[in-house]
């Protein structure tokens, strides 16, 4: 399969579009595959999908022709997935947290970390938002970096300055001297 692949690749590259039809046939599934494992609502999986060859065709001269163009699709397709998987789960956070208005039968992840509510009560606010972003919702701090609108060398900086000081937290919040 994959000498069949590198062939229509080729013709894509040379402006051969009747190529695409066989190609996305031959690859749909593993793509599915990859896409479907994240993501639960199948219309969002379907957009992801869509949005994942998109992608790989408007990457299309990036492609190895030597290499494995499966890999390269279903890279394309994981990395789609997770932020559409992380973009959810925080948007599903605030949707749960305004739905409950603070209520105490609300889940979050400060009920369970006392050091979680000790940084947000003690952080600056950009502060605990990078921490947050960083070590409750998963995000790498590169893609933090875009979210908070500032250079990943000034978001590195940040973080290890957050880290010594939440350090410093972990032993006020539970009290280590016992």
């Amino acid at each position: 399969m994959t000498g069949r692949l590198i062939e229509l690749i080729r013709r894509l590259k040379r402006g051969d579009k009747n190529g695409f039809e066989e190609f996305y046939r031959l690859t749909k599934s593993a793509v599915w595959y990859v896409i479907s494992r994240k993501l639960f609502d199948r219309q969002k999986a379907e957009d992801v999908m869509q949005e994942t060859y998109v992608k790989f065709l408007n990457s299309l001269q990036k492609v190895d022709e030597e290499g494995n163009p499966m890999a390269y699709l279903l890279t394309i397709a994981k990395n789609k997935s997770l932020d559409e998987y992380k973009k959810n789960a925080k948007e599903q956070l605030s949707d749960e947290m305004e739905e409950h208005g603070g209520r105490a039968d609300f889940y979050s992840p400060l009920a369970d970390s006392p050091l979680l509510c000790l940084c947000k009560e003690k952080l600056a606010a950009e502060e605990f938002e990078l921490l947050e972003l960083t070590v409750v919702f998963g995000y790498r701090r590169v893609e933090a970096a875009k979210m908070l609108g500032k250079p990943v060398s000034t978001v590195n900086r940040q973080y290890h300055s957050v880290l010594k000081k939440v350090k410093k937290l972990y032993k006020e919040a539970y009290d280590e001297r016992r």
